[in-house]
């Protein structure tokens, strides 16, 4: 089985009253959470993994569809970001017109706030809440039993037209057995910063989750797709 990660365009996001030399000059970071879910793929599972980050090589959708065309995968992840959900869905139907076969995963901190209410829109058949590896591998291993998946944490998916929420899957307390993030799926000269020194840049996470509780849902935050 052949999975294809995806960080969506930015084309409509939605932003803050930032000067002009931060938006012209930003830059573009490494998308850490679908690099890390995909190096706990290679680590763990046998499945083929190939990144997509849109926004570095600034596909527009029409570039991007025939990019998809040539990697579509059977199960497609992408990122959601409230602030980029315009282009998440837009990327998401884009997906289902080229290959409605395929079986789209939204993961991510939009996902973790409103479960339900992502896996209601058109075109997502699962939603991942809370940290992402685990749950995404059960996911995949039953991606055909419904009654197995209705038992994994961290799942949200619609059954018989009933929305089936699992909740959050629980902490990772030892992210060591995670690996590292599978950097050497995306060309790593393609990501600066306006803070940089050198054109090239890269980050990473020293540890996972949010010291404050979501206002919305009550619950800390960790890094899914």
């Amino acid at each position: 089985m052949k999975i294809l990660l995806i960080n969506p365009p930015r084309f409509y996001e939605l932003i803050g009253k930032n000067p002009s030399i931060i938006e012209d000059h930003r830059g573009y970071n490494p998308p850490l959470g679908i690099l890390s879910l995909a190096g706990y793929l290679e680590k763990h599972t046998d499945y083929e993994v190939e990144i997509l980050d849109t926004q570095p090589e600034e596909y527009g959708y029409e570039e991007l569809r025939d990019v998809l065309r040539d990697k579509m995968g059977d199960v497609v992840g992408i990122t959601a970001m409230t602030f980029t959900l315009i282009d998440v869905l837009k990327t998401v139907l884009l997906v289902k017109q080229l290959s409605p076969e395929t079986k789209v995963v939204l993961g991510g901190p939009h996902v973790h706030i409103y479960p339900k209410e992502t896996v209601n829109l058109p075109g997502v058949d699962f939603v991942v809440q809370g940290e992402g590896e685990k749950t995404f591998v059960q996911l995949l291993d039953n991606l055909s039993n419904l009654d197995a998946l209705e038992k994994i944490p961290g799942l949200a998916f619609k059954r018989n037209g009933r929305i089936i929420d699992t909740g959050i899957s629980p902490l990772i307390e030892n992210l060591d057995e995670l690996g590292f993030p599978a950097r050497h799926l995306t060309d790593v000269t393609k990501y600066s910063s306006l803070l940089g020194r050198h054109n090239t840049i890269t980050t990473m996470f020293t540890s996972r989750g949010c010291p404050y509780r979501c206002t919305f849902c009550d619950r800390p935050f960790s890094p899914v797709i």
